[in-house]
């Protein structure tokens, strides 16, 4: 596989992560969602009871990013000496759109 400009990137058939995903970081993943509850629970005593309007929000867009999603980045061109940015979309190494 290869980037947009076709270098770089993995060697065809083989792995970037022959040895997967260590053991010691899964383990680590199951005990810190035994806290999940209790996580939750002090995220919601910072959005119901801080008197800090941005703890509050914090708290609200920790709920709301795990809850449904974070929102894609979004990128602004202001600098008109420039040319504009143009999307362009790559689907297997091939330019399907401009």
């Amino acid at each position: 596989m290869s980037n947009a400009l076709g270098i770089g990137g993995f060697k065809k058939g083989i792995s970037g992560n022959s040895s997967g995903r260590s053991k010691r970081d899964l383990k680590l993943a199951e005990l810190a969602r035994q806290y999940t509850q209790e996580a939750l629970d002090i995220v919601l005593e910072v959005m119901r009871g801080s008197d800090n309007p941005t703890d509050k929000l914090r708290a609200a867009m920790i709920i709301l990013d795990r809850g449904h999603g974070r929102t894609p980045p979004s990128f602004e061109h202001s600098d008109q000496s420039r040319l504009p940015i143009t999307p362009v979309l790559i689907i297997g190494g091939q330019k399907v759109s401009d």
